[in-house]
């Protein structure tokens, strides 16, 4: 069990230092956006604390801020920062791109479908679900860390071909799964991770957890999840496979 807890160390603390750095770049010339815009360039974007914003084929120039209880979602549209939640009710990208990271802290949901992300996609301690479906990430990878029950209704896809979520395709990064609560699901299918790990561990809850179809890579690592049950086979090639998805 030390290779998964060295993989462990290595892929968590990487993405949370990658959370912590994340910065709005946004400037004094940001919109604040609470209504819904088709198109439009901005230089950068806020959500104020309780607003709702939706963007349909707009153009950000530098990055999305989203406050507290506030939602966001970019619908076809190119982002060239970062979109960043933190105590956020949504935050939630459907298609088109995101240049930097797509980030959801301390909130309730985080969606991301059919984006091309230059950074990475991570949440971290979010209260309801969390759904990371048809992505091609280029950067870190993806991380989801510490979803804790804040009512009925957890869940986890990352991908989930089978329910209409395409697996995701990080090019140089990792992904790690951790410390996480759900009860209605938990699926990581049909994913690629062309150069890094895939590590799963210490996820909890009622929920069936499935690991499965998912090719890489580096490591495949899965240790202390306790679905009911926890299935971790069968999957692609790896490097090496360790632990409950051997």
């Amino acid at each position: 069990m030390k290779k998964p807890s060295l993989l462990a160390g290595t892929v968590v603390i990487g993405l949370l230092c990658a959370f912590a750095s994340i910065a709005l770049a946004a400037g004094t010339t940001a919109f604040s956006c609470n209504g819904t815009f088709s198109g439009g360039h901005y230089q950068g974007v806020v959500v104020p604390a309780g607003g709702t914003c939706t963007l349909s084929g707009a153009t950000v120039s530098k990055s999305v801020q989203v406050a507290q209880n506030g939602y966001f979602e970019a619908d076809s549209s190119k982002i060239s920062g970062s979109v960043w939640g933190k105590q956020a009710q949504t935050v939630f990208i459907n298609g088109g791109s995101v240049g930097g990271n797509i980030s959801a802290n301390r909130g309730a949901q985080l969606f991301a479908y059919n984006a091309t992300v230059g950074g990475y996609i991570g949440s971290s301690w979010l209260t309801t679900e969390v759904e990371i479906c048809g992505n091609t990430v280029a950067g870190t990878g993806i991380g989801v860390i510490g979803l804790h029950p804040g009512g009925p209704g957890n869940e986890i896809l990352i991908g989930d071909p089978a329910a209409g979520c395409s697996g995701n395709t990080i090019t140089n990064g990792s992904v790690a799964v951790a410390y996480n609560s759900t009860d209605v699901d938990f699926v990581m299918s049909g994913n690629t991770v062309r150069v890094g790990n895939l590590w799963v561990a210490h996820n909890v809850g009622t929920s069936e957890q499935l690991v499965q179809n998912n090719n890489g890579g580096n490591r495949l690592a899965c240790s202390h999840n306790t679905g009911s049950p926890f299935t971790g086979s069968p999957n692609g090639h790896w490097a090496s496979i360790l632990g409950q998805c051997h």
